[in-house]
């Protein structure tokens, strides 16, 4: 696989509609002085040396 596949976009842990990363667990975060849980955010062409490709659904 190419180098420049390895984005983000095309990796098994991307959820693009919030442009998170689900690799891990959620880490805590102060919002608006409330402490919640969120997943750490990243653009489509950011990457990480974790990546993995998204699975080929099933024909």
């Amino acid at each position: 696989m190419a180098e420049t596949a390895k984005l983000c976009k095309s990796c098994a842990f991307f959820e693009a509609k919030a442009q998170e990363c689900h690799r891990y667990a959620p880490k805590p975060a102060t919002i608006d002085d409330q402490k919640k849980m969120r997943w750490p955010t990243t653009p489509p062409i950011g990457w990480c040396g974790d990546f993995q490709a998204k699975a080929v659904p099933a024909s």
